[in-house]
């Protein structure tokens, strides 16, 4: 765990807290790839997988982030909403909320409370019940993965 927190640091410039976050969301698709069958045969150590895939989550995140300009959620929403003459653009609103009000109850209520609220982790663990912080960084992260694929579908 140390290893990759330095790595991330080092390489990618990033925080302490963002570096334990990568780390935690590689080990959830390291283990989701096991127990979906994508992963039968690990070619190379465990540490070199975990780090490839935090690899692809960091350069991921930056491609978000110069994409949106580190805008949140109610960034985004009001930017998209003060371009509506742009039919695309309502469209694209529209879609979002259609699929945040499909997520169902435990999702959609812990990304509206995050983004709409703007509630801090720390009352988002004591509202929905989580165990510490950084599980519902995680599940908060879950969930926004998953509005992006319900989006991206439509």
């Amino acid at each position: 765990r140390e290893s990759f927190i330095t790595w991330s640091i080092k390489n990618y410039d990033g925080s302490r807290d963002d570096a334990v976050e990568f780390y935690q969301i590689a080990i959830l698709i390291f283990y989701d790839n096991i127990q979906l069958g994508k992963l039968t045969v690990l070619n190379s150590s465990i540490k070199s997988y975990l780090f490839a895939i935090g690899k692809n989550k960091w350069r991921e995140y930056f491609r978000h982030k110069s994409r949106f300009s580190s805008e949140g959620l109610i960034d985004l929403m009001t930017r998209l909403t003060e371009e509506r003459e742009d039919e695309e653009t309502a469209s694209d609103i529209l879609i979002l909320k259609k699929e945040l009000e499909s997520l169902g109850s435990p999702c959609r209520e812990l990304l509206e409370a995050f983004y709409y609220e703007g509630l801090s982790l720390e009352e988002i663990v004591v509202r929905f019940g989580y165990k510490n912080k950084d599980a519902a960084k995680t599940a908060k992260y879950k969930c926004l993965q998953r509005l992006k694929r319900h989006a991206k579908r439509q």
